[in-house]
């Protein structure tokens, strides 16, 4: 169990130098951009936990259930979430990805298909979470 309260692993030594002030503006105004980006994709996004992936590698995203369009073919969503967890279902990571940039990672990514979901009534692609890191994809 990690100790939020011992950072000794932590300690960085931090240089004395002076900030130049715009840059600093400029930075900080980035960073809540991005920061108001984020939280308005987290409100608006589909979460999908996958509780295999640290088994395989992969994630699974589903495109049809019970014989109708579903998931990635049907969301509302601009943003996916990947929560990926262990075995004892505590998330150790997770992965935000634009819809429209999983859509074409999954149009040209050449992936297998699989059966999943409830008693294996659904069907979608498998994805190697490396995928959905690569920048040059």
């Amino acid at each position: 169990m990690i100790n939020n309260n011992d950072n000794s692993d932590f300690d960085i030594e931090v240089p004395n130098e002076k900030f130049i002030s715009n840059q600093f503006e400029n930075n900080l105004a980035y960073a809540e951009e991005q920061q108001a980006l984020v939280q308005d994709a987290i409100i608006k996004a589909e979460v999908k936990t996958d509780r295999l992936t640290k088994r395989t590698g992969n994630v699974y995203v589903e495109y049809e259930s019970r014989e109708a369009n579903s998931g990635l073919l049907t969301t509302k969503s601009d943003w996916w979430i990947f929560q990926i967890v262990n075995e004892q279902e505590e998330t150790l990571f997770s992965i935000l990805i634009s819809t429209k940039r999983l859509k074409y990672i999954i149009k040209y990514g050449g992936y297998s298909k699989a059966a999943g979901g409830d008693d294996h009534t659904s069907k979608g692609w498998l994805v190697p979470i490396k995928d959905l890191i690569d920048t040059n994809k």
